[in-house]
């Protein structure tokens, strides 16, 4: 785990799949779930990577596969939804688990360039770990469904 300086700000970090590793700011957290694949309802012509909506403490918000925003396998089993909060609306993304708090310059996390286009990971915002592993950012406002 990186230690903290006055720069660095927390950053969840999570499984995308095997493959792939994950970070959600934790300004952005409202809270971590465990949900059952039959509690969301699916919604018609929605992106593969909307599930659909769950009912969460009386509130209808949208559920999305993370692993299916960088590449084309689901995650296998819905078991940890991390809620996060965009302006007004809460959404849970999937993740296949929790891993622990990291701490990172902002700084320090690369923007892709403009024209690539090759994969949908190559559009993600990347940090590299102390021991160079890439670990994705996620933000609240590209995962909403369009």
């Amino acid at each position: 785990m990186t230690q903290a300086t006055a720069t660095h700000q927390p950053y969840l970090n999570f499984q995308i799949t095997d493959d792939h590793l994950g970070m959600l700011p934790t300004d952005q957290l409202v809270e971590v779930i465990t949900i059952q694949p039959q509690q969301i309802i699916p919604i018609p012509e929605m992106p593969p990577n909307v599930l659909g909506v769950y009912n969460w403490r009386g509130e209808v918000i949208w559920i999305i596969d993370s692993a299916l925003i960088v590449g084309p396998t689901p995650t296998n089993t819905i078991k940890h939804a991390i809620l996060i909060s965009h302006q007004t609306q809460v959404i849970g993304l999937i993740v296949q688990q929790i891993n622990q708090m990291i701490w990172c310059d902002p700084n320090d996390i690369q923007t892709p360039p403009p024209t690539t286009t090759a994969q949908p990971i190559n559009h993600l915002s990347r940090w590299l770990s102390p021991q160079q592993q890439p670990i994705y950012l996620l933000q609240s406002a590209n995962l909403l469904p369009q």
